[in-house]
């Protein structure tokens, strides 16, 4: 799905007159569109991958996560999409309330999402999905005053954040196997 999003947002981008404002646009949705999809290789699918392996009962495990916590992620990502085309539209100016909400909830229900799929799979909650899902939550208040282009910035900048604290925490957590108390839950 992120791939769809980048070339829709390519092909938007692509009709515009190119000047700074719209480079600039294209770069923040860019940047937000890699840093999903690097949030989910490099932290929710390994993770998810590793812990599935080692699970007492992969199947029921796999069935739960990506059954229901997928929904989300694809929810999330339609949402950025609709974000991205609603930047490039109109980068500048005043930003309405359903502008904001798709340009903060695509990334919140995606980073949901992840959290969830990993609290199935390895039992933890994680930080960096969680600390970004409040920081998407503390630009609410913000969101008014700010432009389609900074609040769009401010959320992409979240998601690399997530995405390259989500590195980090998905390889420490890999180091471990699973317990066997760990296996019989799952």
């Amino acid at each position: 799905m992120c791939g769809e999003s980048i070339l829709v947002t390519g092909a938007t981008f692509a009709k515009l007159d190119w000047n700074p404002t719209t480079l600039g646009a294209f770069a923040v949705s860019f940047a937000g569109t890699v840093a999903m999809w690097w949030i989910y290789f490099e932290m929710t699918s390994k993770i998810g991958h590793h812990y599935i392996a080692h699970a007492a009962d992969p199947g029921r495990v796999a069935r739960s996560a990506y059954t229901y916590t997928h929904l989300l992620l694809v929810a999330g990502i339609i949402l950025s999409a609709v974000s991205d085309e609603l930047l490039l539209a109109h980068p500048s100016g005043h930003i309405d309330a359903k502008t904001a909400a798709v340009m903060l909830g695509g990334p919140g229900l995606y980073l949901l999402g992840n959290l969830l799929f990993m609290r199935i799979v390895a039992k933890v909650v994680p930080l960096p999905s969680l600390a970004g899902v409040m920081a998407l939550a503390a630009l609410i208040p913000f969101a008014g005053e700010l432009t389609p282009m900074l609040l769009s910035a401010a959320a992409s900048l979240v998601l690399v954040i997530v995405s390259v604290w989500g590195g980090a925490f998905s390889e420490r957590l890999c180091r471990l196997v699973p317990s066997a108390a760990h296996r019989h839950e799952s």
